[in-house]
């Protein structure tokens, strides 16, 4: 399968509504790649550009209703984190970061090797000086990326198993050589994710095949503190899940055009510049759960006072129409 990977907003602190910024990611299976192409190169002439490249912000609803029809035809499945910055304070994100930073050392000790304590100094310095605004966009990254191994495991697994044996991870770049931040989160992920994994492991729904997925499963790795390590449980292998085929992009693509104009979308959506004839089907891109389907996510534990701005568009229009994670196999009566 391939996933493609951008955001949209600025992640800083701003006025009203418009301090929610993004993360979406969208995977289309392998075996669908080359129709989705094809079929989205006939309706890209049409799509209003800058500087060549397609950009979700300036299209019609007409137009996203076209992109949105062609990847639900397609199989395609969206995933989408959020952050209002204007429910935070600075402190707030300085003060997760730096808990963050001395997370990553927490645990060493004179028994672990001279380099590797090192090496996890030297990350935790470069978190700890990270501006807010790239933190905050790598913490919801870090989320999506996790939320996309759940329900993409799960949702092809029944239905498309093949999909389960490569997953290619392609993100916006913003440059041809890797920034300080995309290096940093492509250091921090790893450990993190694998931690999490483990600890928090996403759970599999009966009738999923995996057989195409075993390589990625194996032994805990010895790195992870007790009682974790020596435990004897298996465990997702995230190092090869993420890095094997992953790859940050400055180029204009196909799927990160498609991203950008769904992710796009949904905060010009939430924002209210967006008509509903033009995001209403956008969650039928996205697997169907009790809570609305946008992750929306903290980086304090105060429970946010008053209603959100956009509060009834997230209950009305993002809590139907998804996916069933059952495949209709699987389902009841059937």
């Amino acid at each position: 399968m391939h996933i493609f990977i951008d955001e949209s907003g600025s992640f800083v602190q701003g006025a009203g509504a418009r301090g929610i910024s993004l993360v979406g990611a969208l995977v289309i299976p392998g075996g669908r790649l080359a129709n989705v192409q094809r079929n989205y190169a006939a309706i890209r002439p049409r799509l209003p550009k800058e500087r060549g490249e397609v950009k979700g912000r300036l299209l019609t609803d007409i137009q996203v209703q076209q992109v949105t029809n062609l990847l639900r035809r397609n199989e395609a499945m969206l995933e989408l984190v959020a952050i209002d910055l204007n429910m935070h304070t600075a402190n707030d994100i300085h003060t997760h970061k730096l808990e963050q930073a001395a997370g990553i050392t927490r645990g060493l000790t004179e028994k672990h090797h001279p380099n590797l304590r090192a090496e996890a100094a030297a990350l935790a310095q470069r978190v700890a000086a990270l501006p807010n605004q790239l933190y905050v966009q790598g913490v919801a990254m870090t989320e999506l990326v996790w939320w996309v191994c759940q329900h993409a495991i799960n949702y092809y697994g029944q239905r498309r198993p093949e999909e389960l044996a490569s997953f290619h991870w392609t993100i916006d770049g913003k440059d041809k050589t890797m920034t300080n931040w995309e290096d940093v989160w492509q250091s921090i992920v790893l450990p993190l994710l694998q931690s999490k994994s483990i600890k928090e492991p996403h759970g599999i729904f009966e009738g999923c095949d995996l057989t195409h997925f075993a390589r990625f499963e194996g032994n805990a790795p010895d790195w992870l503190p007790p009682p974790v390590k020596g435990s004897g449980e298996t465990a997702t292998d995230i190092k090869l899940l993420l890095m094997e085929n992953f790859r940050y992009s400055p180029d204009i693509e196909v799927g990160l055009e498609l991203v950008d104009i769904i992710t796009s979308a949904t905060r010009r959506a939430l924002v209210g510049t967006l008509p509903v004839s033009g995001y209403a089907g956008i969650p039928t891109l996205m697997i169907h759960r009790r809570e609305h389907y946008i992750h929306l996510i903290a980086l304090h534990e105060r429970p946010f006072v008053g209603c959100l701005p956009y509060h009834s568009i997230l209950m009305r229009r993002f809590t139907r129409a998804g996916r069933s994670m059952l495949a209709p196999r699987f389902s009841k009566g059937d």
